[in-house]
């Protein structure tokens, strides 16, 4: 019986040992993308809210997958802002600064360059800045083509470094 009761003692006091260090500051970051892109994209997931426990943890990545249909007759050398996404500190506090989107995998169908736009997100109030794969595509015959973007930042004077990798596949009719 003392047994039992030394062991819960021991299990409450490293409860208590334990607590003050999960209860330390770390930032909350949330991933926003715009209300309206130029075509319909079918994501897993387009706002995503981070739980980062540790404050000493400083590298957080999430992958996205953007699935869509383009048009061979509209977009061919028409480059498009295919989506576009940006990261926030705690719920919309605000944009986190240090943002910058760049291609990673380029495509064989067409070309990707960064390109950003002004506008309201699907999960925040105000005016924001995205970013997001300025797609031109080059073949009339492709019938498919895939990249992968990322949408990357540094928050609190870069000590936390936030990446989005947005792998998307498109379908060209």
């Amino acid at each position: 019986m003392r047994f039992g009761k030394t062991l819960l003692g021991g299990v409450a006091l490293c409860a208590l040992a334990t607590a003050p260090a999960l209860a330390a500051k770390a930032p909350n970051f949330h991933l926003g993308g715009m209300v309206s892109r130029a075509i319909t994209m079918h994501s897993g997931a387009t706002h995503t809210k981070t739980t980062i426990r540790d404050p000493k943890y400083t590298n957080l990545t999430s992958t996205v997958t953007f699935t869509g249909t383009i048009s061979e007759a509209g977009y061919y050398k028409n480059p498009v802002l295919l989506w576009s996404e940006a990261w926030f500190y705690g719920s919309c506090g605000g944009e986190v600064p240090n943002e910058k989107g760049k291609t990673i995998v380029q495509g064989t169908a067409g070309r990707v360059k960064a390109g950003t736009v002004t506008g309201n997100s699907s999960s925040c109030n105000g005016d924001f800045t995205f970013y997001g794969p300025l797609y031109d595509l080059k073949s009339k015959t492709a019938t498919s083509d895939s990249f992968t973007f990322d949408v990357d930042a540094k928050a609190t004077k870069s000590l936390y470094k936030l990446f989005l990798v947005g792998h998307t596949n498109l379908h060209i009719d």
